[in-house]
């Protein structure tokens, strides 16, 4: 057809798909004729990020085909960009989440890029690292060769990330970072110190995760026998795996330069099992001075076919090994949202609070339904959340002892990499070592100079008691727990289950009402007076973790006499009717595993 041609893409609902049929496919929006042919979805549902406004994602989609499937498009870009514009200013377009489509894949959302890297045993990568991380850089690492201090992995600590480790006595050469908005669980009959499991329990299945390291020296099987275990319960159960192998092995499958005895070997087993190397070109996964090559492999199972991209990024990572980077299209769960009760603005809280309830109890007979009112409507008012600043969990940018200079030497230490890395003379290599010695010494200088300035500010007992427990033992590594009869659980589900039987043996429902209370009880008013109440309230911590109800002893603090005249009236029924109200029943039971003990039993 004569004239320019331009492709949109429109999203559009359920209701909009019949009249576009009965007008042929053919639509007019006032600006020119567009031919419509509806598609299955693609894409994630509700994928469109939440920082980027839908009228950008929408008029981002247009692009201009090769050549047209169909005829039609009549419009030029601008005139249809312009026309989409006004069209979603003016509410005339509705873009929404419910979307045709017979697709499990449009069920799936995009797990960042998921990093796989040897660190070298380097403080220097280690801290490169987590500069990305920080940065918005993966969801997920695997890594081997951890830097480790007095047999503890450091320098990976992240009020964003979970670190998982193996328990395993000996040295440490895998650990695993994942995002702390996913479901994820240390599997601790498939870990030691050369292989670091994880349970993702993602939608509609779960995957699980394996960083491997596997010895130059290693003599035995190989891989060695808790290796193959994991692959063979996976394949058992019909598990999704991804496994990140510093494998110390060449072949040419995985874009090595040539073939050794363990590459045949490493080969061998992968071909009996349902693994795939999603490996792709030969770019260098290992650069020293004089030697180049790939020893690192990404393996996936045949479930997991949904891989959009693997590459060996060029970022630098100062470690002779470089970052293998992959992205995974699955599900994972919606970070949690949280009220911060410290930014709450109590003078609104106080105003809402006036409006929603009176100040004092509305008065009736002594009756279960009067109970049951005032505790609905009291809970209801006190944990009014329009005064909570509602967020997500964001993290910081850069770590706390991250400093201007070790900026600049940052930059300094990846430009002479690169120009030894293009070069590869001897004295290029030279002065990149020399370089990257007094960045890591930097780093070092900067840690400490941080850790005495955070000690330095610790005033209260509570503090200096909470940082005394903290690093008198080691945290333990949450996973799957062993049951009585020597079987693992399987999910986190699981383990709640375990633990409750464990802890909370024979539990059953009883009917705890009892009708005949003393009228001593009843007719006593000073245990339920206003100054017993009021010390009461005042007597909590005002951001003490509140109930299943959500209201913690601030909301009581800063209502006032509401909270003490409604209190009162509650206290009065429950003596009178010898009811204690429903939702007091429920709560809240969070296990605490302790520090310095291998949590793998209930």
């Amino acid at each position: 057809m004569p004239g320019p041609t331009n492709q949109a893409v429109i999203i559009l609902n359920k209701e909009s798909l019949a009249p576009i049929d009965a007008a042929g496919g053919e639509l007019n929006f006032g600006f020119s004729s567009v031919f419509i042919r509806a598609h299955k979805s693609d894409a994630a549902v509700g994928s469109v990020p939440s920082d980027k406004p839908v009228e950008e994602d929408i008029t981002s989609e247009l692009e201009t085909p090769e050549r047209p499937e169909m005829d039609g498009y009549m419009s030029d870009a601008s005139s249809l960009t312009r026309d989409l514009r006004k069209l979603w200013q003016t509410g005339d377009l509705e873009v929404t989440s419910d979307i045709a489509s017979d697709d499990e894949d449009a069920n799936l959302t995009v797990v960042e890029v998921n990093l796989q890297i040897n660190l070298h045993h380097c403080k220097a990568a280690s801290a490169a690292l987590m500069l990305r991380l920080a940065g918005g850089g993966a969801d997920i690492a695997l890594i081997q060769e951890p830097w480790v201090v007095c047999g503890t992995v450091s320098g990976l600590g992240s009020p964003d990330y979970k670190l998982f480790v193996s328990n395993a006595q000996g040295n440490i050469r895998t650990s695993i970072l994942a995002r702390k908005h996913l479901n994820a669980f240390m599997l601790h009959n498939f870990s030691n110190e050369d292989n670091t499991a994880v349970s993702l329990e993602l939608q509609p299945a779960p995957v699980r995760l394996l960083a491997c390291y596997m010895a130059y020296d290693q003599e035995g099987p190989f891989p060695e026998d808790i290796t193959q275990s994991l692959i063979s319960d996976c394949e058992l159960n019909r598990i999704g795996l991804i496994v990140g192998f510093d494998a110390n092995a060449h072949h040419t499958q995985w874009g090595s330069s040539n073939i050794n005895a363990r590459g045949e070997l490493l080969l061998d087993y992968l071909l009996s099992t349902n693994l795939e190397i999603i490996n792709r070109g030969n770019d260098p996964t290992f650069i020293i001075k004089d030697r180049k090559e790939v020893i690192d492999m990404t393996l996936v199972s045949h479930p997991l076919s949904n891989f959009t991209e693997w590459k060996v990024s060029d970022e630098h990572s100062f470690s002779d090994h470089r970052y293998n980077e992959f992205v995974l299209n699955l599900k994972p769960p919606k970070p949690l949202q949280f009220t911060n009760l410290r930014k709450t603005n109590w003078s609104k809280y106080q105003t809402l609070l006036r409006k929603a309830i009176p100040e004092n109890a509305p008065e009736g007979p002594h009756a279960e339904a009067r109970l049951h009112d005032l505790i609905k409507t009291f809970t209801t008012a006190s944990a009014c959340k329009a005064s909570f600043p509602v967020s997500r969990p964001k993290g910081s940018k850069k770590p706390p002892w991250w400093t201007h200079n070790l900026n600049n030497l940052r930059k300094i230490s990846r430009t002479l990499f690169n120009q030894a890395k293009t070069s590869n003379l001897v004295e290029a290599w030279i002065k990149y070592k020399l370089q990257l010695a007094e960045y890591k010494k930097e780093i070092r200088r900067a840690k400490r100079s941080s850790w005495h300035s955070f000690c330095s500010e610790i005033e209260s007992t509570t503090e200096a008691a909470r940082l005394r427990k903290i690093l008198s033992k080691s945290a333990p590594t949450l996973g799957y727990l062993k049951r009585d009869n020597d079987t693992w659980t399987l999910s986190s589900e699981e383990s709640l289950e375990a633990l409750l039987t464990k802890h909370f043996p024979g539990c059953s429902q009883h009917d705890i009402r009892n009708q005949q209370n003393s009228s001593e009880v009843r007719l006593n008013p000073s245990l339920y007076s206003s100054h017993n109440i009021n010390w009461a309230i005042n007597s909590f911590k005002p951001f003490k973790s509140p109930g299943p109800d959500g209201i913690a002893p601030a909301h009581l603090q800063h209502a006032g006499n509401i909270a003490i005249n409604w209190l009162q009236a509650i206290f009065t029924e429950v003596l009178w009717t010898g009811q204690i109200p429903e939702p007091w029943r429920h709560s809240k039971v969070v296990f605490i595993p302790k520090a310095g003990r291998l949590p793998i039993s209930p």
